[in-house]
């Protein structure tokens, strides 16, 4: 009984995934080890970052993580240096995928928010 291949993939492929698909995962591995401690401290590196909170809110976290999980050992591993994490793990690799895609693009538009700027907000529009 004859087996009939799968059609090939459109685009260039490794191990069946298109190449783009593996190079972003490896750009990110370059970037994040696998181990959970490393997740948890990406995970929690990016909600201070989505909650805009400042890195001295998150000084006794390793101590309140090891109170509250006590039987975690990623709690009692968790170290959290967020400001290491997001300035030379997060930053570079969002940078870099950005990059990624501004290279694939025609045309793109930056604008600014003025709301927030403090001139504008001195001057009384009539």
């Amino acid at each position: 009984m004859p087996v009939e291949a799968s059609p090939p993939p459109s685009g260039p492929s490794v191990d069946g995934q298109p190449v783009a698909t593996v190079s972003k995962r490896s750009a990110l591995s370059s970037f994040v080890s696998n181990d959970a401690v490393t997740k948890a401290e990406v995970l929690w590196s990016l909600q201070i970052i989505a909650k805009h909170q400042s890195y001295r809110s998150c000084d006794k976290l390793r101590d309140l993580f090891q109170e509250m999980f006590s039987d975690s050992d990623i709690a009692r591993k968790f170290t959290l240096s967020a400001s290491y994490v997001i300035v030379y793990g997060l930053a570079p690799y969002f940078r870099s995928a950005l990059d990624d895609v501004l290279k694939n693009c025609d045309a793109y538009v930056a604008c600014f928010d003025e709301a927030l700027n403090k001139v504008s907000q001195r001057v009384k529009w009539t």
